[in-house]
């Protein structure tokens, strides 16, 4: 068993907003009925700390935080941002497999799910209105405009980009009703498209395990959480088969019963409410342990990320370009 502080740089989270994933991993670690690790007040004795709702891709602000300097190697992430260079070791939802350092990381999933309770598990119906479905928007990634070219009898794709429940500041009669066209479109399939967005991961990997539906995940770069079986539950697509998906889902249509039992079984033992801040804080522990092994300079392997097109524009040149600014003028000239 181990105690964990958690910890936060966000002020909505201390303020106590609900929606944010600090609250949410207070809700769990007080949902699991047996469990293994428990939340503690104080940072000093705990065997770890996490950090929730970090604003930065290099968690710059939980870095210059006091706890961080004080107890460093006890110190984890967890991020659910798309794009996040792991300058701290921890669980990250969007982690990539070119740049996935094993050793310093954990691909993490989406607790936000645990809130989407217009999903609801239902047995798959042998003769389900669809074979599978994709309801997202087609605009993040260029493979879901070519998802969106699918044809098929038996499927419902729709682009929700525009579609008048989606984001902030709805009615709520106007969010439910998206949210129950949403759910019905899961509830009538058997399996559920799932690629790749902004990041190789999805949420809708978990809403479809919460379902006790079969992911079908379509994304070369994600990265599977450690645990689960994933070839016991999900299907996983090379992007380059896309075109093939609606004949290779109709060989698989016999296997999908069995797969969405334990696709929602998976989700009850490892990602649910009740266990998400376990598995969490289990892998923290993990890297807990490969950290006290690692050499002295392995924290600073992951500034190789830097080179990457979108940090060396948005995190180098910025960085760069703020400097210059505070500069005097006599400096410059």
């Amino acid at each position: 068993m181990a105690s964990v502080f958690l910890a936060t740089t966000s002020d909505k989270a201390i303020c106590g907003d609900w929606w944010t994933d600090f609250s949410r991993l207070k809700r769990s670690a007080a949902a699991c009925n047996s469990p293994i690790h428990t939340l503690v007040d104080v940072p000093e004795g705990a065997d770890v700390i996490v950090f929730a709702d970090s604003s930065s891709s290099t968690q710059s602000d939980v870095r210059a935080h006091p706890y961080c300097r004080e107890f460093y190697n006890r110190v984890f992430i967890y991020s659910t941002r798309d794009n996040d260079i792991p300058f701290l070791p921890g669980v990250y939802a969007g982690a990539e497999k070119r740049w996935h350092l094993r050793s310093y990381m954990r691909a993490g999933f989406y607790i936000k799910v645990i809130d989407h309770d217009w999903i609801q598990p239902t047995p798959i119906d042998r003769e389900a209105r669809y074979l599978f479905s994709f309801c997202g928007a087609f605009d993040t990634h260029p493979l879901r405009s070519r998802i969106g070219k699918l044809r098929s009898n038996r499927a419902i794709i729709k682009d929700t980009s525009k579609d008048e429940g989606r984001g902030f500041g709805k009615s709520a009669d106007i969010y439910r009703r998206w949210q129950n066209d949403y759910f019905e479109s899961i509830r009538d399939s058997m399996f559920i498209l799932c690629p790749r967005g902004v990041a190789p991961s999805s949420y809708r990997i978990f809403e479809a395990m919460k379902a006790g539906r079969v992911p079908v995940i379509v994304a070369d770069a994600w990265v599977p959480p450690l645990g689960p079986d994933w070839n016991e539950f999900s299907l996983q697509v090379s992007e380059s088969h896309v075109e093939e998906l609606p004949d290779l889902l109709e060989n698989a249509a016999d296997r999908a019963l069995e797969m969405g039992r334990q696709a929602r079984q998976v989700w009850q033992d490892w990602f649910s409410a009740e266990q998400a801040f376990q598995t969490i804080v289990t892998w923290c522990l993990q890297l807990k342990e490969m950290r006290q092994s690692q050499g002295k300079f392995s924290h600073y392997r992951p500034l190789i990320q830097l080179a990457r097109p979108l940090f060396f524009r948005h995190v180098v040149l910025a960085s760069v370009k703020k400097k210059i600014r505070r500069l005097p003028p006599s400096r410059l000239g």
